[in-house]
């Protein structure tokens, strides 16, 4: 299992350049942007809570179906509660747009999304641990943002 993770990733940091229409390898920058993720009590329901994200100008990030290629953003309580499946929190939300490149057909978001997640019985007074993939021409870097949960 964690050898066909590792195999995904790397396929999807080829595809990175070939979606974003750069060929070739660069040296990664030391820096770069990453997304800014805001957890708010939701505004559909009572309960569950809403993920927003902002992806930085110029930037792709995967969504939590990217297709057949790419590390999906996913997300789960922190810290871990066992009377709470944690192992994964579902991400309901547009299914980010579709992009293509010689390695196939992926699904990213750009801009601005909400998500909202859904939660059983009463939501977790707990933080989110969010994992991600930031992509731009010929670098895709992965990262992980621990989100606290803001009251309105």
């Amino acid at each position: 299992m964690h050898a066909e993770k590792r195999a995904r990733f790397a396929l999807g940091l080829v595809f990175a350049a070939g979606f974003l229409g750069v060929g070739g390898g660069g040296a990664a920058s030391a820096q770069h942007p990453e997304p800014h993720f805001e957890l708010a009590p939701g505004t559909v329901s009572d309960v569950g809570w809403d993920l927003t994200i902002t992806v930085p100008d110029g930037w792709a990030l995967y969504a939590p179906d990217t297709g057949s290629l790419g590390l999906p953003l996913t997300a789960h309580w922190i810290p871990a509660d066992p009377t709470l499946d944690t192992s994964k929190v579902r991400l309901d939300g547009p299914p980010g747009r579709h992009e293509s490149s010689a390695a196939g057909p992926v699904r990213v978001y750009r801009g601005r999304v909400a998500l909202a997640i859904a939660c059983e019985g009463s939501a977790p007074e707990r933080d989110l641990e969010v994992r991600w993939a930031l992509c731009q021409a010929d670098l895709c870097v992965p990262g992980r943002t621990r989100v606290a949960q803001k009251i309105r």
